[in-house]
């Protein structure tokens, strides 16, 4: 069966937000057309599901943000695509991939890393894994660019990462350089959040998708975890608002900003930050509680809990949720080179 190619349509470009708080941006940290599509801004004018008709924030909890709509007022929720797309795959997949989601370069720009994994029986094996490798000041020459805001009188950190490659030598040479997709859009929306560009007036949320699975026990919220790990899963079949709509002053601005911030680029040996984590690996048993880049893409299922958050109701809670799992495909496959003494074979880690 001949596979289709995937269409890539460009965003237009929209002027109404070119503020100079980005115009420090260089060419290669520009938020490119495809993040700017899966964005997923939903505009919508009615109120907010957390907002009252007197323009009062209500007590929040997962449930009880959803309430009625009232009166009628400008809407903002973003929707932020954190599929494994959106990492370090982006700098390494080709534009034209024809087997699945394609990334954001002709060919890889970053670094082939040897990670110990562990197989079924924890014994440990050698495998080429990709890694960040533009390198900056800011964290003391490590694999990560540490940037910072200033809003109201908080000062609020982020990182943004990326790869860099040389082709060719002497006068012909030439240096390609990019940050990640998640970077990007990071990296265009705090400037903007910070800058006036965008009314007090405006109602704005945040939410995510995929986003980590979890069931309901005793009243309460679990994640759901694989067999006797403490790894917590990104399920890759839902959406979750993290930040409810409420008017953009300074307090929801650094509510959005710190949630964005919070969004991290990793690869499988170094946090967003650059510096060593050996429990960042595929096959570790303890990896870290964070949001990163991973899993699918649940474009229908983010859409349908944005849109019953607008509407003042939510997607539903299924009280047949597993608690535990034994299998799970995460959206990441590592396929390469495995170095023995005797001959090479390749290895496939999921």
């Amino acid at each position: 069966m001949k596979l289709k190619h995937l269409n890539r349509y460009r965003a237009p470009k929209v002027t109404a937000i070119e503020s100079a708080a980005q115009k420090h941006i260089n060419s290669w940290w520009r938020v490119s057309s495809l993040s700017a599509a899966v964005l997923g801004m939903m505009c919508m004018s009615m109120s907010q599901a957390a907002v009252n008709q007197d323009g009062k924030v209500s007590s929040i909890g997962d449930l009880s943000i959803y309430q009625p709509a009232s009166a009628a007022r400008t809407n903002l929720m973003m929707m932020i695509d954190t599929s494994g797309s959106m990492g370090i795959s982006s700098l390494v997949l080709p534009k034209n991939n024809k087997y699945g989601s394609p990334g954001d370069v002709d060919v890889p720009l970053c670094d082939r890393v040897v990670v110990g994994e562990y197989d079924r029986d924890r014994n440990t094996n050698s495998i080429f894994e990709w890694a960040y490798n533009l390198k900056d000041a800011s964290t003391k020459g490590l694999t990560s660019k540490k940037k910072t805001v200033t809003i109201g009188s908080e000062t609020i950190d982020y990182y943004v990462r990326g790869c860099t490659k040389t082709f060719g030598q002497g006068a012909s040479a030439k240096t390609v350089t990019e940050l990640d997709r998640l970077s990007r859009l990071k990296d265009a929306l705090i400037p903007l959040l910070v800058s006036d560009q965008i009314s007090n007036k405006v109602y704005m949320g945040l939410g995510h998708f995929s986003s980590k699975a979890e069931y309901e026990e005793g009243g309460k919220k679990k994640n759901i975890t694989i067999g006797t790990a403490t790894n917590v899963l990104v399920d890759g079949h839902s959406g979750r608002i993290l930040v409810p709509s409420a008017p953009l002053n300074i307090e929801q601005r650094k509510k959005i900003i710190k949630a964005l911030a919070g969004f991290k680029s990793l690869d499988t040996t170094t946090n967003e930050d650059g510096t060593p984590n050996s429990n960042l690996k595929l096959s570790s048993n303890s990896y870290p509680n964070v949001t990163k880049s991973s899993s699918g893409t649940p474009t229908a299922h983010a859409y349908a809990e944005a849109g019953a958050y607008m509407m003042g109701t939510g997607t539903g809670v299924d009280s047949n949720t597993v608690k535990t799992v034994g299998v799970i495909y995460d959206g990441y496959m590592v396929k390469q080179k495995v170095v023995m003494t005797s001959r090479s074979t390749l290895s496939a880690l999921s």
